[in-house]
């Protein structure tokens, strides 16, 4: 992705965190034209549905890609965990290859351990 791209993710990004609605969806949208397959518009938008406590919706929008990205698959297992999907967010980062998100996904899943104690 170009400099100018990951720049752009990232204000998409921050602004999704922030709840800026309509700044988020449009750089979300322009990155879906301009980068198809690119996991942070997908991102902007769970984060902003999120924000919402729109879980479901959330993690709808994570599975809207027709490609596979290890960004958007441990994201899915953090709403699945925030929604209190316990076992099926402990099948999946048991299931989960992902070498890049490791570090993320243990933290995930020491959480829901020390939860169910």
């Amino acid at each position: 992705m170009s400099d100018l791209l990951k720049k752009a993710a990232e204000l998409g990004l921050i602004a999704a965190g922030r709840g800026l609605d309509k700044q988020a969806s449009a750089i979300s949208q322009g990155l879906k034209v301009l980068k198809p397959a690119s996991a942070a518009p997908y991102i902007m938008d769970a984060l902003l549905l999120l924000g919402k406590k729109q879980y479901q919706q959330a993690l709808s929008a994570l599975e809207k890609p027709a490609f596979n990205d290890e960004a958007l698959d441990a994201f899915k297992i953090f709403i699945l965990a925030l929604q209190g999907k316990r076992q099926q967010a402990f099948s999946q980062i048991q299931e989960s290859d992902s070498v890049e998100f490791k570090p993320f996904l243990t933290e995930i899943k020491d959480s829901l351990l020390s939860n169910t104690r």
